[in-house]
């Protein structure tokens, strides 16, 4: 029987780790897209710009492109989270059309 007798509660027992993902170092003000690549089997990210919701998607181990109406502000907020992994928030801002990790 699981922990309050809920036998569908999963209890985390070790230390959860970093969410490792990375993105291509710089991109273009206007672009509608954005690729991740990252070492984790499934993952939810999601992209906000504007306290708006972009993209939000579940992405897998590999390269993962994720497609969204373009960027016309000069921030965006990339979110992600995992089964045992730390939450991730990562705030990217654009400057004159370019942006740099």
């Amino acid at each position: 029987m699981g922990a309050f007798g809920d036998p569908t509660l999963q209890l985390i027992t070790d230390t959860l780790s970093d969410i490792e993902l990375s993105t291509a170092s710089s991109t273009t003000l206007g672009t509608n897209y954005l690729e991740i690549e990252t070492s984790l089997e499934d993952a939810v990210i999601c992209i906000t710009q504007n306290d708006s919701i972009l993209v939000a998607s579940h992405i897998y181990k590999g390269n993962n492109k994720l497609e969204f109406n373009k960027i016309i502000f000069r921030h965006i907020l990339i979110t992600a989270t995992a089964k045992i992994k730390q939450y991730l928030s990562r705030k990217l801002q654009l400057m004159k059309g370019i942006h740099h990790l």
